[in-house]
């Protein structure tokens, strides 16, 4: 018997259920009236800022059958939005049912609806959910009325019940051929900028990020090969790198001993024992990390990703690997243009000499 064998490419097809919405927005706006909020707020998004989300993590599709790649359900006061950009205002007519209502994303922004509906209450979120940046815009544009954006668990997460598991891929070594520099390479430049920015440490939440500085691959996410984990990059270029320990237990000797593990639920703990200046990102930090760094002894230096420039600038081998790369696909392209110039031209020949006349020579 075959084993079925699935794509990787981006596929189209329709996984929501749209029907199911009312149910589920009437039982959300239960939760949220048993925990004492006016509202909540349901993005398309994980803790990591991917484009591509764990089925875990699909709660906007869940709660509403909305499958796009970007967007925010906002509940305020039995009212019902789901804020996209216009990319997906037919999409989401088309996945979505009453009440629901769909807000064109800039035109009209989160916190601009919300304060046409109410001037006060309480709109919980996610801490997980959001990154830094987006929980202070939201409070800085309501700072002159009586709504307050409430960090509190996920309540759909309580009302989901057969919510599939966290993704558990295991992770595997990007070789060092490939990547052009060893991880401990790497992380000895980011140690020095740290060093020479004042920095005792750096925070990092990106996957993609973890993957170019440590050098490893996975398969938590389709379409990127990325593996769902936090670090934090010390000064003396040890790195706490915070997983599910059963994806990485194969790279122990990868890592070597500049590498510790820890559980993934150990991350905040670790972030409150730190001490000196912090490098973050605010982009990309999610609220509940920062909030954990706020109740420690440390001074943030919100100046980015520390991995995302390094990242940026390849080196020599990265370059040719590129350049290889892109001449297979040139090449690729040379010979299917080939294949329908000469169809196109075939037909042309045999369009020219008549349908009848041709079968008759």
């Amino acid at each position: 018997m075959h084993k079925e064998k699935s794509c990787k490419f981006q596929s189209f097809a329709s996984t929501g259920d749209p029907k199911l919405g009312p149910k589920r927005l009437e039982a959300m706006q239960d939760q949220i009236a048993k925990t004492n909020l006016d509202g909540f707020l349901v993005p398309r998004s994980d803790p990591f800022r991917g484009e591509y989300v764990a089925e875990k993590d699909q709660r906007l599709r869940w709660l509403t059958g909305f499958e796009g790649s970007a967007g925010i359900c906002v509940l305020v006061n039995k009212r019902v939005g789901i804020f996209v950009d216009g990319r997906y205002t037919i999409q989401a007519k088309n996945q979505t049912l009453p009440p629901i209502e769909i807000i064109n994303w800039p035109n009209i922004k989160v916190t601009d609806w919300i304060m046409e509906i109410t001037n006060k209450g309480k709109i919980g979120f996610d801490p997980w959910l959001h990154s830094v940046d987006e929980i202070e815009q939201y409070r800085k544009s309501t700072e002159n009325t009586n709504i307050v954006l409430q960090p509190t668990e996920n309540l759909i997460d309580i009302i989901w019940t057969d919510q599939p598991a966290p993704p558990n891929a295991k992770a595997f070594r990007y070789e060092d051929k490939f990547a052009g520099a060893t991880q401990v390479n790497k992380r000895k430049i980011l140690a020095k900028e740290l060093k020479d920015n004042g920095n005792s440490a750096a925070v990092i939440t990106l996957p993609e990020g973890i993957a170019w500085l440590l050098n490893i691959r996975g398969g938590d996410v389709e379409h990127l090969p990325i593996v769902h984990a936090f670090a934090i990059l010390h000064s003396n270029y040890k790195v706490d790198l915070f997983v599910d320990k059963t994806k990485v237990e194969d790279l122990k000797k990868h890592f070597g001993n500049g590498i510790k593990l820890y559980n993934q639920n150990d991350f905040l703990s670790h972030l409150k024992q730190l001490t000196g200046s912090i490098c973050i990102d605010k982009a990309s930090l999610p609220f509940a990390a920062f909030e954990a760094l706020l109740s420690s002894k440390v001074t943030l230096d919100p100046r980015g990703d520390i991995t995302a420039l390094p990242k940026a600038c390849k080196n020599e081998i990265e370059l040719s690997r590129a350049r290889a790369v892109s001449y297979t696909h040139l090449r690729a392209h040379e010979t299917s243009l080939h294949l329908v110039c000469r169809l196109l031209l075939e037909i042309k020949m045999g369009g020219g000499g008549g349908g009848g006349g041709g079968g008759g020579g």
